[in-house]
C-alpha cells in the first residue's frame, strides 16, 4: 500500500464487495470518483478537509454507475502460452521461445518471449 492510501469498500447492488482507494489532495475542491481503465482500480478523491464516511457515502450513492464502468472494461486476458491478445489493433498470438536470446518481439502475426517461463506475464506486459 501507497504511503497515505487507504482502501475502503463499498457494497455492489449484487452485494458484492468492491474495495476503494481513497486519496486526500489538499487542491481538490470536490469529491472526484474515478474508475482506472487499465487496472480497474476505483479511486475516491477527498478535499483535505471531508470525512472519509462522507466520501464512502459518496462513492455508494455512485454504485451503479462504478459498476456500469467495470462491466465495460475489457476482459483482461493473462499473458500465457497460446492466449490471443490485440496489439495495435491485430491480433497476435503468444509464443514462448525460451532458448531465443531476443527479449520479445513479433513476428508474423506472433508475440515472441525468450527467457524463463515464469518471467513471460511481465514481459508481454512491460512490452
Amino acid at each position: 500500500m501507497r504511503r497515505g492510501s487507504r482502501d475502503r469498500h463499498v457494497t455492489g447492488t449484487d452485494g458484492r464487495t468492491l474495495p476503494v482507494d481513497i486519496r486526500r489532495d489538499r487542491r481538490a475542491r470536490r469529491l472526484t470518483l474515478r474508475v482506472d481503465q487499465s487496472s480497474g482500480d476505483v479511486r475516491l478523491v477527498l478535499p483535505s478537509r471531508t470525512p472519509i464516511a462522507e466520501g464512502l457515502d459518496f462513492a455508494q450513492l455512485k454504485i451503479t454507475w462504478i459498476e456500469r464502468q467495470l462491466d465495460e472494461l475489457p476482459v483482461r486476458v493473462p499473458f500465457t502460452e497460446g492466449a490471443r491478445v490485440p496489439y495495435l489493433g491485430i491480433e497476435h498470438e503468444i509464443r514462448h521461445d525460451p532458448w531465443a536470446r531476443r527479449g520479445v518481439w513479433r513476428e508474423a502475426g506472433e508475440i515472441r518471449v525468450s527467457g524463463f517461463a515464469e518471467h513471460m506475464p511481465r514481459r508481454v506486459a512491460d512490452y
